[in-house]
């Protein structure tokens, strides 16, 4: 084992433009790092036993990206104020040790329960780190001509059952047939702030978006797994032929293992954080009271989320490379309206 070791390299800028109404600042960024230590899960016939771990110099990996940010200011009879921000990170395995090409994180079940022990968190050559390695699925099996061709490679599957794509070729369902299919990790990320002011009144807003990632639902699979989702009422039956949501069999069955694109979604999604709207009544009126400032106010936070993802919430949260972009029962932000006084002496 050898030490890691990290080489950085970064150019920034920082610049106003028209008497400092516009300011715009950069950063770009490289970063390689070599002989990566992670913890490795060795297996029984290694001689570690059970759920053995050992830390290891498993590879090299590549982490560059940019930082932008940009901001302008207008003063006048409304004066108002324009932020926006956009980052960019792109990391990828240069290299894996060894004669391995892959390896799954061992914490990277979808579900976290112990019905679910499909791993599908990995790092591997040529990808960025923590992709999302799953069996392509093609629907349910509908048809008694559909069941006789995927019999062929899975003798024991019936109609209504979720159908494994063969990605390999090899006449069978196994660790060959997994794809890469993207990752936690967003493409880009973008801010906004935007705050203006007319005579007594003012106004502020916050937007944050994240481009890009994938989601896998653990707690959608969770929520099958214990036959309690309520997309189960419209599950394959003789009566719902044309349905691809399998049957409910069991929970370690085929239909609802975690190893499958069947609970990944796009975790693309834009959300207004805060907003305000608020009134300061004149001086004139209040400092015969002794108030200096009186300001009333309606402000709301999270009050909106355009996603297309069917969980609880896009925003899963960042716990490393294993298991970014894995919902296990990720509890949502809070969304909150509220309005007050804001009075200074």
């Amino acid at each position: 084992m050898r030490w890691e070791t990290s080489v950085s390299l970064n150019a920034g800028f920082d610049m106003g433009l028209f008497d400092n109404k516009l300011t715009l600042s950069g950063d770009i960024y490289e970063t390689k790092k070599q002989d990566m230590l992670f913890p490795v899960l060795l297996p029984p016939t290694a001689g570690g036993g059970n759920n053995a771990e050992v830390v290891l110099n498993v590879g090299d990996m590549t982490n560059k990206g940019v930082e932008f940010a940009m901001n302008y200011q207008h003063a006048g009879k409304v004066s108002w104020n324009a932020g926006l921000t956009y980052t960019r990170n792109d990391n990828i395995i240069t290299k894996m040790s060894g004669s391995n090409k892959i390896i799954y994180f061992d914490d990277s079940s979808i579900s976290g329960h112990d019905n679910d022990q499909d791993l599908v968190t990995a790092l591997a050559e040529g990808y960025e780190g923590g992709a999302f390695f799953l069996v392509e699925t093609a629907g349910t099996i509908k048809t008694e001509e559909e069941l006789a061709t995927y019999q062929a490679i899975v003798p024991d599957a019936k109609i209504g059952d979720l159908k494994y794509v063969d990605f390999d070729k090899d006449g069978t369902i196994g660790i060959g047939d997994r794809q890469y299919m993207g990752s936690g990790t967003p493409e880009f990320e973008m801010g906004f702030n935007f705050s203006a002011n007319y005579k007594a009144l003012d106004f502020s807003m916050q937007w944050y978006g994240s481009f890009g990632a994938e989601i896998i639902n653990g707690n959608k699979a969770l929520a099958y797994k214990v036959g309690n989702h309520q997309d189960l009422v419209y599950q394959w039956t003789p009566q719902n032929s044309t349905s691809d949501i399998p049957v409910n069999r069991n929970a370690t069955h085929n239909n609802y293992r975690g190893q499958t694109d069947y609970w990944l979604d796009d975790g693309t999604f834009v959300r207004l954080r805060n907003i305000s709207l608020g009134y300061t009544i004149p001086r004139d009126y209040t400092e015969k009271l002794g108030i200096t400032k009186f300001r009333i106010y309606v402000a709301a936070q999270n009050p909106l989320t355009i996603t297309k993802y069917d969980g609880y919430d896009p925003e899963v949260g960042n716990n490393g490379l294993s298991t970014r972009g894995i919902d296990k029962g990720t509890y949502p932000v809070s969304s909150q309206i509220r309005t007050g006084l804001q009075i200074e002496f």
